[in-house]
């Protein structure tokens, strides 16, 4: 028995050997049917990305800055049939005579 460990462990044995077959079939399976996240570390794990952005063009008339952030969040989850969407931001899109048309609203 320690003989035969001896022969695994140094790789003893010939290429044309049954035993040479079956080391290489347990190496292949370890490395193909071990699970990724075995190999890792804690520190190299990514962590969770955050929901993406997404930009709402919202044309002036169907929002109003001015209203309180209650409304304002309610308004925007109307839109885009999201119940758990977060205002990030919003900016003011004016044209050529300075005028407020749209508002451009991000949302996560």
């Amino acid at each position: 028995m320690r003989q035969a460990i001896k022969n695994v462990v140094l790789w003893n044995y010939k290429r044309t050997s049954w035993q040479y077959d079956v080391i290489c079939v347990l190496i292949l399976a370890l490395i193909f049917l071990t699970p990724p996240n075995w190999f890792m570390s804690g520190k190299e794990r990514a962590p969770l990305e955050p929901a993406p952005v997404t930009r709402l063009i919202v044309s002036a008339d169907n929002f109003s800055p001015e209203s309180n952030e209650t409304a304002k969040l309610q308004r925007v989850r109307e839109f885009t049939g999201n119940k758990s969407a977060n205002i990030i931001g919003w900016r003011e899109k004016k044209d050529s005579a300075g005028r407020v048309t749209a508002y451009e609203i991000d949302v996560r």
